[in-house]
């Protein structure tokens, strides 16, 4: 009996410990059932958000919304909310485009909740923005301009490769007619042409930026942000070009110019002799320079001049007016070569003898041996003029159409062939078909020259021909 007792008090215990507990649940969930039941509206999905200009906009997807009527996004704890229609399409889901203005520079958590007529809402979706503004704007620099080419009439500007944030580059000039202009440069390209600037007006530029990367080609801001404009600053070599003086000298002009900075210029000078242009290059630091442009016509003349620094800027060509000293291209039916490191026969006559140097053709060249031997630099031809000369400058040029010989060359004067006077040692491009001179200030008078190639890329050396200019 007292087995069936003790049964019977856990069972009672059992059924009380249900009511109670079912009590229990009842009045957890009246607190939420006292008002009815609550009803959810259809939820905004698969968030995203791109940054603009005190703004931002978001995006996302809806499905079955047939009662959603507006959207509500709400911010800094709910304090501030913005409230976007909803009209349901025919399609089942929908895209949400949604852009809250009227934002503070911060970044931000949105809270996004569909709502109908009911006012019944969603569960909030969640979504983290960035709004930009000044303080990001004013922080923006433009792009670098590497370096800017002028002639008489137009300014080419040549940009650094865009950055990945940075977009349009506008540049504004004036023109020659003062006519105020804005050109855009794209972030692919890096060359842009101001056609008929004027450089009596100063130049500015900016550049426009998105605060956020691209993804999958598609941008993540809304907004552009352009930086400050910013004046171009002209390289002051332009003034150097304008401020050229010449002296007639022999068989040219001394050209004298003045580099308060002392940086390193480049100045190339073209000039016609004969009806053929020619080349001279001429590369100095010096603040106070002289160069003398040599070989040249007699009388009155046209000669044309680029300035270029070592960053890559330049100016020109501009055209000069001067009259050289009467000089003349010497004559060379009289010389022979008295002497020669070494020559190659077996390029075939009239090639590679050392007197094709000398023989008024240009096509034909000296080749120093390469049959039987293969001796290195220094190489050089001596030439006997059959009497005394002066010297205002020579005249080399390359084995025609072939870049693989000597780069640097030296030239030395004697009277009597035994006693030398070394003229200096200069750079010889071979990669032109055309003359290249090489003056010499001190006009030296001599009867015998000596080529010596000083040099180069292989061991051997050649050359096609050798004039000098001066007066017999």
């Amino acid at each position: 009996m007292k087995t069936i007792h003790h049964t019977f008090k856990l069972f009672l215990l059992l059924v009380t410990g249900v009511f109670m507990s079912c009590q229990d649940m009842n009045e957890v969930h009246e607190e939420y059932i006292k008002d009815g039941e609550i009803i959810y509206t259809n939820k905004v999905d698969s968030l995203s958000t791109y940054s603009g200009k005190n703004r931002v906009k978001i995006k996302g997807y809806i499905t079955g919304a047939f009662t959603v009527n507006e959207i509500v996004v709400s911010w800094n704890e709910g304090e501030n909310q913005q409230v976007f229609p909803y009209e349901k399409s025919a399609q089942d889901t929908d895209s949400i485009s949604l852009i809250v203005t009227e934002l503070e520079e911060n970044s931000y958590e949105f809270k996004v909740t569909s709502k109908d007529s009911d006012g019944n809402t969603s569960v909030p979706s969640i979504a983290f923005g960035t709004a930009y503004g000044e303080r990001y704007r004013s922080n923006l620099e433009p792009r670098s301009i590497n370096h800017v080419e002028v002639d008489q009439t137009d300014m080419k500007v040549v940009l650094a490769i865009g950055a990945e944030l940075q977009r349009d580059t506008e540049i504004k000039f004036t023109t020659t007619s003062n006519e105020e202009v804005v050109v855009s440069v794209p972030k692919e390209e890096t060359e842009v042409v101001l056609e008929n600037i004027s450089l009596d007006h100063s130049v500015h530029y900016r550049t426009y930026y998105v605060p956020s990367a691209t993804r999958n080609g598609e941008e993540t801001s809304i907004d552009q942000f352009e930086s400050d404009w910013e004046e171009l600053t002209i390289p002051a070599i332009g003034e150097i070009l304008n401020n050229l003086q010449f002296t007639p000298v022999l068989g040219g002009v001394a050209m004298n110019w003045s580099n308060p900075e002392g940086g390193v210029l480049v100045f190339t000078v073209e000039y016609t002799v004969d009806g053929v242009v020619k080349t001279q290059t001429v590369t100095s630091s010096e603040v106070d320079g002289e160069a003398i442009i040599s070989g040249m016509d007699e009388g009155e003349q046209t000669i044309h001049i680029t300035l270029a620094d070592a960053y890559g800027n330049s100016f020109g060509p501009m055209d000069y007016t001067v009259t050289p000293q009467p000089a003349q291209l010497l004559d060379k039916s009289a010389w022979t070569v008295i002497d020669f490191s070494s020559e190659e026969p077996n390029e075939g006559a009239p090639n590679g003898v050392a007197s094709a140097t000398i023989d008024g053709n240009v096509n034909s060249f000296w080749h120093t041996q390469w049959a039987g031997g293969s001796p290195g630099y220094p190489h050089y031809v001596t030439i006997d003029m059959g009497a005394e000369k002066t010297i205002a400058s020579f005249e080399t040029f390359r084995r025609q159409g072939d870049s693989r010989g000597q780069t640097k060359h030296q030239f030395l004067v004697s009277l009597d062939g035994e006693t030398w006077t070394d003229l200096g040692t200069f750079n010889m491009d071979p990669t032109t078909n055309e003359g290249q001179v090489y003056a010499i200030p001190s006009t030296p008078t001599a009867r015998y020259f000596k080529y010596v190639a000083v040099e180069g890329p292989n061991f051997y050396a050649f050359l096609g021909e050798i004039n000098v200019y001066g007066l017999e």
